[in-house]
């Protein structure tokens, strides 16, 4: 009443006194109250900390506010050395302590679990192991490096915050004595592991190639390498070796330096699996075993292989079994009959037998022929249906003396000469050849040099069946007959032919057959006997001009008398790449 009184009376002209004004009705005037619009706001009221001047004292919050510091990291304590910010309440990031003394960092705080890093984690001041609340199981393992390398030796380990002096952080040396030994050195030759990674000298793919040297691979310990398998190594151990040309690391008894045997193994290893050796082996089918040949005396049983090194054997070979005859060459595989008996003797039928790279030289007839009962065959007597194929082959010097053959006698047999050369047989008929009934072909071949009675490289004589001979792109030449047949005399149910082409040497030529000693003539060839032909096809006969002609004549044909004074036979003379046929009545 009193208020509404003196306002009453404040109004007398009828306006209203401002200053007598309360409009908040708080009970004091405008004059009196700093804030008349707010009831709470007059000089009775409590200060409260709400950033007014709550009881008009023109002081705000005074006495109510608190200090506020920065808490950046999160950790529930203010930057200790952060300024304090007054306030009645916190706002983000504020708190009321100013106990963090890193508030950068989470982990240091007051309460915090000091630990072996060098920082005072719990901020009382005191680092790692000097505050008594530390936590000795953060202390770290540190190794002695007593070569000062900056690697340590598992087995002298110190625990610290920090290193101490002559300690690492790391175990990596394996040799703390040397300070060239570490996992960062590099490996070389020394018997020692010089990057500690478990691995000696030349085992370890890491070392320094120049500290190596390079040896052979000896997988056969014959003291010889294999040269396309090197190894680098420190040293000459067992296993290795400096010397190569190992044709095969894995068999001891085949290196450079071994003596040749006669097999399929080239033991020096030259290139040739029988050059150098001078013996003979056999080697049978059956068991695939190598047996050592006695060729003086040997017969062959079992079918397999007999190989020839580089020698000159005493032979008399007889074969009952297909057995292949190889060595090295004419040249250098000689089977020396020695004057004194038949090399090779194959009388069993159904065999089939190979001989090539031999020479057959010095043989002589020593097995008697029960149709006549002359002995046959110098060097081969092939008295069977055998197949015998005879190829880079030579018969030299071969001889029958008052016999059939002088290197060759064939009765039945299947015989192919291949690139042979026949020269300097002899014999009573058939100076290198004698054909009782079969085939024989002659290939590639170069027959000269050989005589006989009559038939100076070969005499045919048919007996139960045909008997026959061809020689193809092969040359018969410089042969002799003292009477019949320079080169061929072809008697009873006898068969002979040439072939050969314009460009070869395939033919017959300066042969000779001494008609003016009671004998027919036929420098080159005589058919003589009962059903006996000869044909030419592209076959040359030598040249008066060359001065190579047969002598008297090419070829003699003869009605079929006996007579040496029959005038009714008749020679003929032919020139090169002759085709023709003859019988005992005449060529055409």
């Amino acid at each position: 009443m009193l208020l509404h009184l003196l306002a009453t009376l404040a109004c007398t002209d009828g306006e209203a006194d401002p200053a007598l004004t309360d409009n908040d009705l708080d009970g004091f005037f405008a004059a009196d109250d700093c804030d008349d619009d707010d009831a709470d706001v007059n000089p009775d009221a409590t200060e409260v900390c709400d950033g007014l001047d709550n009881d008009c004292d023109d002081q705000v919050d005074e006495g109510l506010l608190v200090d506020f510091y920065p808490d950046v990291d999160g950790d529930g304590e203010g930057d200790a050395n952060a300024s304090a910010y007054p306030g009645c309440e916190s706002t983000g990031g504020m708190v009321e302590n100013a106990k963090d003394c890193d508030d950068s960092n989470p982990e240091i705080h007051v309460g915090a679990s000091e630990v072996c890093n060098e920082v005072d984690d719990d901020c009382d001041g005191l680092v790692d192991a000097e505050d008594d609340d530390f936590d000795a199981s953060t202390l770290i393992s540190f190794y002695g490096d007593e070569d000062g390398d900056g690697y340590g030796l598992e087995q002298d380990v110190a625990k610290a915050c920090t290193a101490p002096e002559g300690y690492v952080d790391n175990a990596d040396d394996c040799n703390d004595a040397l300070e060239a030994i570490s996992p960062e050195a590099e490996e070389i030759c020394d018997g020692l592991d010089n990057d500690c990674d478990g691995l000696i000298d030349g085992d370890d793919d890491s070392i320094a190639p120049e500290s190596v040297s390079e040896f052979y691979a000896d997988l056969d310990l014959d003291g010889y390498g294999d040269d396309d398998n090197l190894v680098n190594a420190c040293e000459l151990v067992e296993g290795l070796t400096t010397v190569g040309g190992d044709c095969d690391d894995s068999d001891g008894d085949v290196y450079p330096a071994a003596e040749e045997s006669c097999s399929e193994v080239d033991s020096n290893c030259d290139g040739d699996a029988w050059a150098g050796a001078a013996d003979a082996w056999f080697h049978a089918d059956g068991d695939g075993s190598w047996t050592e040949a006695d060729l003086s005396a040997w017969t062959g049983t079992e079918a397999g292989s007999l190989y020839l090194c580089e020698n000159t054997y005493s032979a008399r070979l007889t074969l009952e079994a297909d057995i292949d005859i190889i060595g090295l060459g004419e040249e250098v595989s000689v089977l020396d009959g020695g004057g004194a008996g038949t090399i090779l003797t194959i009388e069993t039928d159904s065999l089939t037998v190979d001989i090539s790279g031999v020479s057959f030289d010095n043989g002589y007839s020593s097995t008697v022929d029960p149709n006549f009962g002359y002995d046959v065959g110098g060097a081969l007597v092939c008295f069977s249906d055998a197949t015998v194929t005879v190829s880079d082959s030579a018969f030299h010097d071969n001889m029958a003396v008052d016999g059939l053959g002088g290197a060759i006698a064939s009765d039945g047999c299947s015989l192919l000469l291949d690139s042979v050369e026949i020269s300097g047989s002899s014999a009573t008929f058939g100076g290198a050849l004698f054909g009782f009934s079969g085939v024989i072909d002659v290939v590639d071949s170069e027959i000269f040099g050989n005589s006989a009675i009559s038939g100076g490289v070969y005499y045919g004589y048919g007996l139960s069946t045909p008997n026959e001979i061809n020689f193809t792109d092969s040359s018969v030449y410089s042969n002799e007959a003292q009477a019949w047949g320079g080169a061929l005399m072809l008697d009873a149910s006898t068969d002979a032919t040439c072939t050969g082409t314009t460009t070869s040497a395939a033919g017959f030529w300066d042969n000779y057959a001494n008609s003016a000693g009671g004998g027919y003539g036929g420098g080159a060839v005589i058919v003589f006997g009962l059903d006996a032909t000869f044909e030419a096809d592209v076959c040359d006969f030598g040249t008066v001009a060359a001065e190579d002609d047969n002598n008297p004549d090419d070829i003699y044909t003869d009605t079929g008398t006996w007579d040496s004074g029959d005038s009714s036979t008749w020679g003929y003379t032919y020139d090169e790449d002759v085709t023709v046929s003859c019988t005992t009545s005449g060529c055409e």
